[in-house]
């Protein structure tokens, strides 16, 4: 038998919002796909993301991440990826305490600066991206005195580590 650690990303951002294990992983996936049916999935939860993804006529994309050989090894291996993922700033929903220990550890729930490159001039501060309540995501607040003219374009990286 074979276990596999397994990643959901989302397709709009193509950042992961959730990782997983499995003995069956094709029989994982339908059930995650099938999310949308539940009522009232827990705000904040991978199934209510799920759920609002569907809504928005998307399905997520689905990436094995690592195939191993004990149930033990797997749930190491998805710890091991909720840490290096998170290290990455992927907005992770895992509920697991233990993976959200891994993903506060990792520096998830920060907030950064939002800053605007202009050619020939240096980068200057124009907001502040923070993780919005459950954690599922970032809020930009523009400075005050901040004006843009359209369109305008945000890429999402989050801080380097130091």
């Amino acid at each position: 038998m074979v276990f596999t650690t397994y990643g959901i990303v989302d397709p709009r951002t193509r950042l992961f919002v959730y990782i997983g294990q499995t003995k069956d992983f094709e029989a994982r996936k339908k059930q995650h796909l099938a999310a949308f049916r539940l009522r009232k999935p827990v705000r904040g939860s991978v199934k209510w993301w799920l759920k609002r993804l569907h809504q928005d006529g998307l399905e997520p994309i689905f990436i094995v991440l690592e195939v191993v050989e004990t149930e033990a090894e797997s749930l190491e291996s998805e710890s091991k990826w909720v840490e290096k993922i998170s290290r990455l700033g992927h907005p992770l929903l895992n509920r697991w305490e233990e993976h959200k220990d891994l993903i506060e550890a990792a520096g998830q729930g920060t907030a950064f600066d939002a800053l605007l490159f202009e050619k020939g001039t240096a980068p200057q501060r124009i907001g502040r991206f923070e993780a919005n309540a459950n954690r599922s995501g970032y809020r930009f607040h523009l400075d005050e005195g901040t004006a843009l003219t359209g369109p305008v374009s945000v890429d999402f990286l989050p801080p380097k580590k130091h």
